[in-house]
C-alpha cells in the first residue's frame, strides 16, 4: 500500500507539472523575439517541447500509453545519439533578430551629372550674350593706372623698363608714370597702363595684366571676326605660348595669333583690308614679347600703340564695329572661359587686391575664416549641377562674391549672394559694380545678380529665395556644428532636383543604410555625392580635397521609406507565423 500511495503521489505530482509547463509554453509564445532568442534553451525545455508535441497528438485521440511511450523516447535517443533532436530544436528557434536590410539608393546617374558638353563650360540653353550698351564707362572704372598711382608714392613699384638708347632717360622711373592706352572691344572703351612692376611679386603687376588682356581680345574677339575662321579654332598653345613659338611664317600657321598683321591676300585674315595698317607686315605678338622681355621701354610703347591701331581699325569700320559680333556669336556657345576669366582677374585685381588685408581681419578657427574658391572649382561645380540661365544660384557666406559673380557671367544665371562680415561685403558690392562696367567694355552681358551683408541664418531674403533656388553653395569647411545644424532645415524648402554643394556634408553618402534612426531625418531628402577637388583650386590649402553635392530627391526617399516599411512588415510576418506555427519551418 505504501507503494501505490507513493506511485499515486507521484502521478499526482507528473500532471502538476505538466500543467505548469503547458502554462508556461503558453506564456513564452506571447513574448517578443527578442526575449526568446536570448533564453538559451535547457535540456528540460526540449524536452517539455517534445512533450508539447505528444501531449497536441493526445487531444486528437491519441492513448495516454503511447503518449508516456513517446515522450519516454528522446531520453533515450538523447543518451545513445544527440545529433537529430537538436538539429530539430536548433530549427524549431526562431532565427529572425532584424529586418532585411535596405539601403538608400543613389539616382545621381539619372540626373544632375554633368554632360560632356557642360564640362566644357557651355551653357545649357541658348542666351543673350552681348550687350547694347555703349563702352564708355571711364568715370567710374577703377582703372589699372588707378590701382597702380595709389601705391607709386609708398615705394612699392619700381621701373620695368628703360631706354637703351640713352641711359639718362628717366621717363620710365615710376615717378613719371609710364603709360600705354589698350582699346577694349566696345565702342569708346579703353584703359591705361602704367609700365612698372611690383617689388614683391605677389602685389598686382600692370605689365602681366596688359599681356593677358591684349592676347585674350586678339585671340576671342578680332580673330572670331574673320569670315574664314571657325569661333574657337585658333590654337591657345600658339596663342599663349613663348616667344620662340611666335617666329613661324603666317603661311604655316593660318590660324596663329602670328598673322595678326599680315598684309598677305591669301591669309584666312585677308579680310582685314590692308588700309587698316600703315605699318609694314611686322608680326606684332612677337614684337610686343620681344620688348616685354629685353625691357626696351621705347619699343614696348611703339608695339602696343600699333596692337591699339589694329583692334581700333575694327571698332572705326564704315560697316560698325566688327569686333561686337563675337558677343553675339556665343549667345549659342557661351562666353569662352579665357574672356570670363580675364574679365574676372581684372575686376578681382583692381577691386580686392588692393585691400587684400581687410580680409585677414578675422578670429583663428571660426565661422568667419575668409577662404576663397579659385575659378577653376567654381567652373567645375556649375557643370556639375547644369547652372543655366534660367537658374537661381545662392551663395550663403559669399565673401567677397567671386562664386556669384561667375556663376552669372558664365551661364547668365540670377544669383545672389550674402556675407556677415562687413569689409568682404563692402568689397563685394565694389565688385559688382565693377564687373559690370568690365562687361559692358568687353561688350557682353551678365546675368542678375544681389549682394547683401546680413546673417544667412536670419535673413529674410534667403528664406524668400530658397524655395526657388536652384544651386545652393555653402563653403562650410569651418563652419560650427551650431550653425551647419541652423542651416538645414532651411534646406526643406528646396524643390525636388535642386542642388546644395558644400566643403562638409549636411547629409550621409547615398547608399547609406536606412534605419529607426536616421529614416525620419530630414536630411534623408538629399542624395549625397562625394567629389574630389583638385590641388591649388582653394585658398586655405594647396593640396586637394572632398566637397559633396547634395540633391534634393523626395521621389527618391519615398521609394526608399515604402522598401523600409515592407521589409520591416515581412519581418513581422514571418516572425509571427514562426511563433504562432510552433515554432517549426515546416509548419
Amino acid at each position: 500500500m505504501s507503494s501505490l500511495s507513493s506511485l499515486s503521489s507521484l502521478s499526482s505530482a507528473d500532471d502538476t507539472v505538466n500543467s505548469k509547463k503547458r502554462r508556461r509554453d503558453a506564456s513564452l509564445t506571447r513574448k517578443s523575439n527578442q526575449a526568446v532568442v536570448n533564453t538559451k534553451p535547457s535540456a528540460r525545455a526540449g524536452t517539455g517541447a517534445k512533450r508539447r508535441r505528444v501531449n497536441t497528438g493526445s487531444e486528437a485521440g491519441t492513448s495516454t500509453s503511447a503518449t508516456r511511450e513517446t515522450s519516454f523516447e528522446p531520453s533515450a535517443r538523447s543518451r545513445s545519439s544527440s545529433t537529430r533532436p537538436r538539429a530539430r530544436t536548433k530549427r524549431r528557434t526562431p532565427a529572425l533578430t532584424s529586418a532585411e536590410l535596405v539601403y538608400r539608393e543613389s539616382h545621381s546617374s539619372r540626373s544632375g551629372s554633368a554632360t560632356s558638353s557642360e564640362h566644357d563650360g557651355l551653357p545649357l540653353h541658348e542666351r543673350v550674350t552681348w550687350t547694347d550698351e555703349d563702352g564708355d564707362v571711364s568715370e567710374k572704372l577703377v582703372s589699372s593706372e588707378n590701382v597702380v598711382r595709389r601705391f607709386v608714392p609708398m615705394g612699392k613699384y619700381k621701373p620695368c623698363f628703360y631706354n637703351p638708347q640713352d641711359k639718362n632717360d628717366k621717363s620710365f622711373e615710376p615717378q613719371n608714370f609710364p603709360k600705354v592706352v589698350l582699346p577694349y572691344p566696345n565702342n569708346h572703351a579703353d584703359e591705361t597702363f602704367l609700365l612698372l612692376e611690383p617689388k614683391d611679386k605677389d602685389h598686382y603687376n600692370p605689365v602681366f595684366c596688359l599681356s593677358q588682356t591684349i592676347y585674350a581680345i586678339l585671340e576671342y574677339e578680332l580673330l572670331l571676326t574673320s569670315e574664314k575662321a571657325e569661333p574657337c579654332s585658333i590654337s591657345q598653345s600658339a596663342a599663349f605660348s613663348p616667344l620662340s613659338s611666335l617666329t613661324s611664317s603666317p603661311s604655316s600657321q593660318t590660324s596663329s595669333l602670328t598673322a595678326l598683321s599680315s598684309d598677305d591676300e591669301t591669309s584666312p585674315q585677308a579680310h582685314a583690308p590692308q588700309r587698316r595698317s600703315s605699318s609694314p607686315n611686322v608680326n606684332l605678338l612677337r614684337a610686343f614679347e620681344r620688348a616685354k622681355h629685353t625691357r626696351d621701354g621705347p619699343a614696348m610703347i611703339a608695339a602696343v600703340e600699333e596692337i591699339s591701331k589694329l583692334i581700333r581699325s575694327f571698332k572705326d569700320d564704315p560697316s560698325g564695329n566688327i569686333l561686337l559680333q563675337a558677343p553675339k556669336a556665343w549667345s549659342k556657345t557661351g562666353i569662352p572661359q579665357k574672356v570670363v576669366l580675364r574679365i574676372i582677374e581684372e575686376t578681382y585685381q583692381r577691386c580686392v587686391g588692393p585691400s587684400i588685408d581687410q580680409l585677414k581681419k578675422y578670429s583663428s578657427f571660426s565661422s568667419e575664416v575668409y577662404g576663397e574658391l579659385m575659378p577653376s572649382f567654381i567652373s567645375d561645380i556649375i557643370a556639375q549641377t547644369g547652372l543655366g540661365p534660367n537658374s537661381l544660384f545662392l551663395d550663403l557666406g559669399s565673401g567677397v562674391g567671386n562664386v556669384a559673380l561667375q556663376a552669372t557671367l558664365q551661364t547668365g544665371c540670377s544669383a545672389f549672394g550674402i556675407e556677415v562680415k562687413d569689409g568682404p561685403a563692402a568689397l563685394a558690392k565694389k565688385q559688382e559694380e565693377q564687373m559690370r562696367l568690365r562687361c559692358r567694355m568687353w561688350g557682353v552681358k551678365m546675368g542678375d545678380v544681389e549682394l547683401a551683408k546680413g546673417d544667412m541664418t536670419t535673413c529674410p531674403r534667403v528664406d524668400e529665395l530658397m524655395s526657388k533656388a536652384d544651386v545652393v553653395l555653402v563653403n562650410n569647411y569651418l563652419f560650427s556644428p551650431a550653425l551647419n545644424n541652423a542651416l538645414r532645415p532651411k534646406f526643406l524648402d528646396l524643390k525636388e532636383g535642386a542642388f546644395v554643394v558644400s566643403l562638409k556634408p549636411f547629409a550621409p553618402l547615398s547608399n547609406q543604410r536606412l534605419t529607426e534612426r536616421n529614416i525620419d531625418d530630414m536630411s534623408a531628402i538629399f542624395d549625397v555625392s562625394q567629389l574630389q577637388y583638385l590641388s591649388g583650386t582653394v585658398s586655405w590649402s594647396s593640396g586637394s580635397g572632398t566637397y559633396y553635392i547634395h540633391r534634393v530627391d523626395r521621389e527618391g526617399y519615398r521609394v526608399s521609406r515604402i522598401r523600409y516599411e515592407e521589409s520591416n512588415k515581412r519581418f513581422e510576418r514571418t516572425r509571427n507565423a514562426r511563433w504562432n506555427g510552433g515554432g517549426s519551418d515546416d509548419d
